[in-house]
């Protein structure tokens, strides 16, 4: 062989080498990007995870929430209906005192009404007037 293709032929592998190292270096970086991209993998799967079960539990939680709702607005409606079934009977009670007053069956001065308290006290400390 020549000495020139021998040089050209030394060169080469010299150039061949560079490559094959630099190669080497490119895997050795794009494993270490592998696995690092499979570590963030994992731990976004994890979290994942994570908020699939907080979105179950929240869910959960707004379900009882819901129902319990539900029951208040029936008591709600309940105690309006009460409210008004009373403010009815309150009323016509009224009337009806306002109607005794004005027939005179009861005495509405003041002092009927301080033998009225009186009465009572005296009642309350067993006391018969």
């Amino acid at each position: 062989m020549s000495d020139s293709l021998e040089a050209s032929m030394m060169k080469r592998i010299g150039e061949l080498k560079a490559e094959n190292a630099r190669l080497k270096a490119d895997v050795n970086e794009l494993a270490d990007g592998l696995k690092l991209a499979s570590e963030v993998g994992i731990k976004m799967a994890d979290e994942v995870t994570r908020l699939k079960a907080e979105v179950e539990r929240l869910g959960a939680e707004n379900s009882h929430l819901h129902k319990g709702i539900y029951s208040l607005s029936l008591n709600v409606g309940q105690l309006k209906d009460e409210v008004e079934r009373l403010t009815k009977q309150a009323k016509g009670m009224s009337k009806a005192g306002w109607s005794l007053v004005n027939a005179h069956q009861y005495d509405a001065s003041i002092s009927y009404w301080n033998k009225c308290i009186n009465d009572w006290q005296n009642a309350d400390k067993g006391v018969q007037s």
